[in-house]
Protein backbone atom coordinates (compact mmCIF):
# COMPACT_ATOMS: atom_id res chain seq x y z
CA UNK A 1 0.00 0.00 0.00
CA UNK A 2 1.30 3.44 -0.91
CA UNK A 3 0.11 7.01 -1.23
CA UNK A 4 0.39 9.09 -4.41
CA UNK A 5 -0.15 12.85 -4.28
CA UNK A 6 -0.64 15.18 -7.20
CA UNK A 7 -0.77 18.98 -6.90
CA UNK A 8 -2.64 20.96 -9.54
CA UNK A 9 -1.89 24.69 -9.65
CA UNK A 10 -4.17 27.19 -11.34
CA UNK A 11 -5.50 30.72 -11.17
CA UNK A 12 -9.15 31.64 -10.94
CA UNK A 13 -9.42 34.12 -13.77
CA UNK A 14 -11.90 37.01 -13.60
CA UNK A 15 -15.03 36.30 -15.63
CA UNK A 16 -15.88 38.72 -18.45
CA UNK A 17 -19.25 40.54 -18.43
CA UNK A 18 -22.21 38.50 -19.74
CA UNK A 19 -23.17 38.88 -23.40
CA UNK A 20 -26.44 40.42 -24.55
CA UNK A 21 -28.05 36.99 -24.27
CA UNK A 22 -26.98 36.77 -20.63
CA UNK A 23 -24.44 34.00 -21.22
CA UNK A 24 -20.75 34.27 -20.31
CA UNK A 25 -18.86 32.78 -23.29
CA UNK A 26 -15.78 31.85 -21.31
CA UNK A 27 -14.19 28.65 -20.09
CA UNK A 28 -11.00 28.87 -17.99
CA UNK A 29 -9.36 25.99 -19.83
CA UNK A 30 -9.57 27.88 -23.13
CA UNK A 31 -6.40 29.66 -22.00
CA UNK A 32 -3.19 28.48 -23.74
CA UNK A 33 -1.23 25.89 -21.81
CA UNK A 34 2.39 26.96 -21.73
CA UNK A 35 3.62 26.54 -18.14
CA UNK A 36 1.43 24.18 -16.09
CA UNK A 37 4.17 23.93 -13.45
CA UNK A 38 3.41 27.47 -12.34
CA UNK A 39 -0.30 27.08 -12.98
CA UNK A 40 -2.86 26.65 -15.75
CA UNK A 41 -4.98 28.70 -16.25
CA UNK A 42 -2.13 31.17 -15.83
CA UNK A 43 -1.99 33.99 -13.28
CA UNK A 44 -2.58 36.57 -16.03
CA UNK A 45 -4.84 36.16 -19.02
CA UNK A 46 -7.09 38.12 -21.38
CA UNK A 47 -9.59 38.85 -18.60
CA UNK A 48 -7.03 40.09 -16.06
CA UNK A 49 -5.06 38.78 -13.11
CA UNK A 50 -6.38 35.68 -11.38
CA UNK A 51 -6.38 34.41 -7.80
CA UNK A 52 -3.76 31.66 -7.46
CA UNK A 53 -4.66 28.42 -5.68
CA UNK A 54 -3.66 24.75 -5.45
CA UNK A 55 -5.57 21.49 -5.15
CA UNK A 56 -3.72 18.39 -3.94
CA UNK A 57 -5.30 15.00 -4.61
CA UNK A 58 -4.11 11.94 -2.67
CA UNK A 59 -4.71 8.41 -3.91
CA UNK A 60 -3.85 5.25 -1.98
CA UNK A 61 -3.54 1.66 -3.09
CA UNK A 62 -1.26 -0.89 -4.75
CA UNK A 63 0.45 -0.03 -8.03
CA UNK A 64 0.02 -2.03 -11.19
CA UNK A 65 2.94 -4.53 -11.17
CA UNK A 66 3.50 -4.10 -14.90
CA UNK A 67 3.39 -0.31 -15.33
CA UNK A 68 4.33 0.69 -11.77
CA UNK A 69 1.44 3.16 -11.87
CA UNK A 70 -1.01 3.55 -9.03
CA UNK A 71 -3.01 5.78 -11.36
CA UNK A 72 -2.09 7.86 -14.38
CA UNK A 73 -1.55 11.38 -13.06
CA UNK A 74 -3.29 12.78 -16.14
CA UNK A 75 -6.47 11.39 -14.62
CA UNK A 76 -5.94 13.45 -11.48
CA UNK A 77 -5.05 16.55 -13.48
CA UNK A 78 -8.10 16.12 -15.68
CA UNK A 79 -10.48 15.64 -12.78
CA UNK A 80 -9.36 18.82 -11.04
CA UNK A 81 -9.29 20.94 -14.17
CA UNK A 82 -12.64 19.77 -15.53
CA UNK A 83 -14.61 19.33 -12.31
CA UNK A 84 -13.16 22.00 -10.02
CA UNK A 85 -11.57 24.86 -11.98
CA UNK A 86 -14.71 26.09 -13.85
CA UNK A 87 -16.94 25.65 -10.79
CA UNK A 88 -14.53 27.39 -8.40
CA UNK A 89 -14.01 30.21 -10.92
CA UNK A 90 -17.77 30.84 -10.92
CA UNK A 91 -17.91 30.67 -7.12
CA UNK A 92 -15.25 33.37 -6.85
CA UNK A 93 -17.18 35.49 -9.34
CA UNK A 94 -20.33 35.03 -7.26
CA UNK A 95 -18.42 36.02 -4.15
CA UNK A 96 -17.02 39.24 -5.55
CA UNK A 97 -19.91 40.27 -7.77
CA UNK A 98 -22.95 38.74 -6.11
CA UNK A 99 -22.19 38.96 -2.42
CA UNK A 100 -22.08 35.18 -1.90
CA UNK A 101 -19.12 34.65 0.49
CA UNK A 102 -17.14 31.44 0.19
CA UNK A 103 -17.03 29.38 3.39
CA UNK A 104 -13.73 27.47 3.11
CA UNK A 105 -14.69 24.31 5.02
CA UNK A 106 -17.91 23.63 3.12
CA UNK A 107 -16.24 24.63 -0.15
CA UNK A 108 -13.40 22.17 0.47
CA UNK A 109 -15.92 19.39 1.02
CA UNK A 110 -17.68 20.32 -2.23
CA UNK A 111 -14.34 20.34 -4.07
CA UNK A 112 -13.66 16.86 -2.70
CA UNK A 113 -17.11 15.65 -3.76
CA UNK A 114 -16.52 16.87 -7.30
CA UNK A 115 -13.07 15.28 -7.41
CA UNK A 116 -14.49 12.00 -6.10
CA UNK A 117 -17.28 11.94 -8.70
CA UNK A 118 -14.89 12.73 -11.53
CA UNK A 119 -12.29 10.25 -10.29
CA UNK A 120 -14.80 7.41 -10.21
CA UNK A 121 -15.95 8.23 -13.73
CA UNK A 122 -12.51 8.62 -15.28
CA UNK A 123 -11.10 5.61 -13.47
CA UNK A 124 -13.30 3.39 -15.56
CA UNK A 125 -12.27 5.07 -18.82
CA UNK A 126 -9.43 3.99 -21.07
CA UNK A 127 -7.31 6.87 -19.77
CA UNK A 128 -7.04 5.05 -16.45
CA UNK A 129 -6.54 1.57 -17.85
CA UNK A 130 -3.18 1.34 -16.12
CA UNK A 131 -4.64 2.00 -12.68
CA UNK A 132 -4.41 -0.86 -10.20
CA UNK A 133 -6.17 -1.17 -6.84
CA UNK A 134 -6.57 2.44 -5.76
CA UNK A 135 -9.00 4.81 -4.15
CA UNK A 136 -9.24 8.51 -3.47
CA UNK A 137 -7.98 9.24 0.05
CA UNK A 138 -7.98 13.01 0.53
CA UNK A 139 -8.30 16.36 -1.18
CA UNK A 140 -6.48 19.46 0.06
CA UNK A 141 -7.27 23.04 -0.94
CA UNK A 142 -4.25 25.31 -0.46
CA UNK A 143 -5.82 28.73 -0.33
CA UNK A 144 -2.51 30.44 0.46
CA UNK A 145 1.10 29.29 0.94
CA UNK A 146 0.56 29.19 4.71
CA UNK A 147 -3.04 27.94 4.81
CA UNK A 148 -4.72 24.75 3.69
CA UNK A 149 -7.94 22.83 4.27
CA UNK A 150 -7.77 19.02 4.03
CA UNK A 151 -10.72 16.68 3.56
CA UNK A 152 -10.24 12.96 4.16
CA UNK A 153 -12.83 10.70 2.58
CA UNK A 154 -12.58 8.32 5.54
CA UNK A 155 -13.78 11.16 7.81
CA UNK A 156 -16.52 12.85 5.76
CA UNK A 157 -17.87 15.01 8.57
CA UNK A 158 -14.74 17.02 9.30
CA UNK A 159 -12.11 19.28 7.75
CA UNK A 160 -8.58 19.74 9.00
CA UNK A 161 -7.34 23.32 8.76
CA UNK A 162 -3.61 24.08 8.93
CA UNK A 163 -2.28 27.59 9.30
CA UNK A 164 1.29 28.84 9.78
CA UNK A 165 2.67 31.60 11.98
CA UNK A 166 6.06 32.91 13.09
CA UNK A 167 7.63 34.25 16.24
CA UNK A 168 11.13 35.23 17.34
CA UNK A 169 12.52 34.17 20.69
CA UNK A 170 15.74 33.54 22.58
CA UNK A 171 16.52 30.52 24.70
CA UNK A 172 19.32 28.67 26.41
CA UNK A 173 19.45 24.89 26.33
CA UNK A 174 20.49 23.99 29.84
CA UNK A 175 19.53 21.36 32.43
CA UNK A 176 20.11 22.50 36.04
CA UNK A 177 20.51 18.89 37.14
CA UNK A 178 23.61 18.50 34.97
CA UNK A 179 26.97 20.09 35.69
CA UNK A 180 28.47 22.74 33.42
CA UNK A 181 30.69 20.27 31.60
CA UNK A 182 27.77 17.92 31.00
CA UNK A 183 25.59 20.74 29.64
CA UNK A 184 28.31 21.90 27.28
CA UNK A 185 28.89 18.34 26.09
CA UNK A 186 25.20 17.81 25.28
CA UNK A 187 24.14 21.26 24.03
CA UNK A 188 27.39 22.76 22.74
CA UNK A 189 27.11 26.42 21.73
CA UNK A 190 23.36 26.29 22.39
CA UNK A 191 24.34 26.29 26.07
CA UNK A 192 25.69 29.85 25.79
CA UNK A 193 24.92 31.45 29.21
CA UNK A 194 23.32 34.51 27.59
CA UNK A 195 21.24 32.42 25.21
CA UNK A 196 20.76 32.65 21.47
CA UNK A 197 17.80 33.33 19.19
CA UNK A 198 15.67 31.76 16.47
CA UNK A 199 12.99 32.86 14.05
CA UNK A 200 10.54 30.06 14.73
CA UNK A 201 7.84 28.92 12.32
CA UNK A 202 4.70 27.41 13.79
CA UNK A 203 2.00 25.35 12.08
CA UNK A 204 -1.24 24.61 13.90
CA UNK A 205 -3.68 21.92 12.76
CA UNK A 206 -7.31 21.95 13.89
CA UNK A 207 -10.14 19.54 13.05
CA UNK A 208 -13.49 21.21 12.44
CA UNK A 209 -16.76 19.32 12.59
CA UNK A 210 -19.02 19.89 9.59
CA UNK A 211 -22.77 20.02 9.58
CA UNK A 212 -24.43 16.94 8.13
CA UNK A 213 -27.98 17.02 6.74
CA UNK A 214 -30.30 15.61 9.37
CA UNK A 215 -27.59 15.72 12.04
CA UNK A 216 -27.05 19.47 12.43
CA UNK A 217 -27.92 19.31 16.12
CA UNK A 218 -24.61 17.53 16.73
CA UNK A 219 -22.66 20.61 15.63
CA UNK A 220 -22.75 23.16 18.44
CA UNK A 221 -20.44 25.73 16.87
CA UNK A 222 -20.21 27.28 13.40
CA UNK A 223 -17.08 26.27 11.48
CA UNK A 224 -13.99 27.88 12.95
CA UNK A 225 -12.96 30.72 10.65
CA UNK A 226 -9.35 31.32 9.75
CA UNK A 227 -9.60 34.76 11.34
CA UNK A 228 -10.71 33.21 14.62
CA UNK A 229 -7.92 30.62 14.43
CA UNK A 230 -5.39 33.41 13.86
CA UNK A 231 -6.77 35.31 16.85
CA UNK A 232 -6.62 32.27 19.13
CA UNK A 233 -3.02 31.47 18.20
CA UNK A 234 -2.00 35.11 18.52
CA UNK A 235 -3.55 35.57 21.95
CA UNK A 236 -2.62 32.13 23.32
CA UNK A 237 0.86 31.49 21.94
CA UNK A 238 2.41 34.31 19.96
CA UNK A 239 1.98 37.04 22.54
CA UNK A 240 3.36 34.68 25.16
CA UNK A 241 6.47 33.64 23.20
CA UNK A 242 7.28 36.32 20.61
CA UNK A 243 10.37 38.43 21.39
CA UNK A 244 10.81 36.74 24.75
CA UNK A 245 13.64 34.87 26.40
CA UNK A 246 11.89 31.56 26.88
CA UNK A 247 13.87 30.50 29.95
CA UNK A 248 13.40 33.83 31.73
CA UNK A 249 10.09 35.26 30.51
CA UNK A 250 7.78 32.31 29.92
CA UNK A 251 6.47 30.47 33.01
CA UNK A 252 6.03 27.19 31.13
CA UNK A 253 9.82 26.99 30.65
CA UNK A 254 10.87 28.02 34.14
CA UNK A 255 11.75 24.40 34.90
CA UNK A 256 11.52 22.95 31.39
CA UNK A 257 14.40 23.00 28.94
CA UNK A 258 13.07 24.97 25.91
CA UNK A 259 14.11 22.52 23.18
CA UNK A 260 12.10 22.54 19.97
CA UNK A 261 10.50 19.30 21.18
CA UNK A 262 9.29 20.95 24.39
CA UNK A 263 8.20 24.11 22.58
CA UNK A 264 5.94 22.07 20.27
CA UNK A 265 4.39 20.25 23.24
CA UNK A 266 3.86 23.47 25.22
CA UNK A 267 2.18 25.16 22.23
CA UNK A 268 -0.09 22.14 21.78
CA UNK A 269 -1.09 22.13 25.46
CA UNK A 270 -1.81 25.87 25.42
CA UNK A 271 -3.90 25.73 22.25
CA UNK A 272 -5.92 22.57 22.88
CA UNK A 273 -8.42 24.07 25.38
CA UNK A 274 -8.59 27.39 23.55
CA UNK A 275 -9.56 25.68 20.28
CA UNK A 276 -11.96 23.30 22.03
CA UNK A 277 -13.83 26.33 23.41
CA UNK A 278 -14.56 27.28 19.78
CA UNK A 279 -15.69 23.80 18.76
CA UNK A 280 -12.45 22.68 17.13
CA UNK A 281 -10.09 19.86 18.11
CA UNK A 282 -6.38 20.44 17.82
CA UNK A 283 -4.69 17.76 15.70
CA UNK A 284 -1.01 18.70 15.86
CA UNK A 285 1.52 21.46 16.25
CA UNK A 286 4.74 21.68 14.26
CA UNK A 287 7.54 24.05 15.23
CA UNK A 288 10.50 24.77 12.95
CA UNK A 289 13.53 25.94 14.88
CA UNK A 290 15.39 26.33 11.58
CA UNK A 291 14.48 25.35 8.03
CA UNK A 292 16.33 22.08 8.68
CA UNK A 293 14.98 21.22 12.14
CA UNK A 294 11.36 20.81 13.15
CA UNK A 295 9.26 18.88 15.63
CA UNK A 296 5.62 17.78 15.38
CA UNK A 297 3.52 16.94 18.42
CA UNK A 298 1.89 14.50 18.52
CA UNK A 299 3.76 12.44 15.95
CA UNK A 300 1.68 11.42 12.90
CA UNK A 301 0.13 7.98 13.15
CA UNK A 302 1.84 5.27 11.07
CA UNK A 303 0.24 4.77 7.66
Amino acid sequence: MLSLRRTVRFSLAPLPPPTASGATPFHPLQEPRHNPYSGWPAAQGPTGVGAFTEIEVEVRGRPDPRTGYLVNITVLDGVVREEVVPWLTRRFAEQFLGGAPIEPCQTTREIARRVEDGFRRLLSASLAASAAECSLASVTWRIAPTLHHRYELAMPHRIEVRQQFEFSAAHRLHCPGMDEAGNRAVFGKCNNPNGHGHNYRLEVGAAIQLEVPGETAKVTHPPLSVGTLDQIVDETVLRRLDHKHLNLDVPEFADLNPSVEHIAKVCYDLLAPALAAHGAAITSVTVWETEKTSCTYPAPAPA
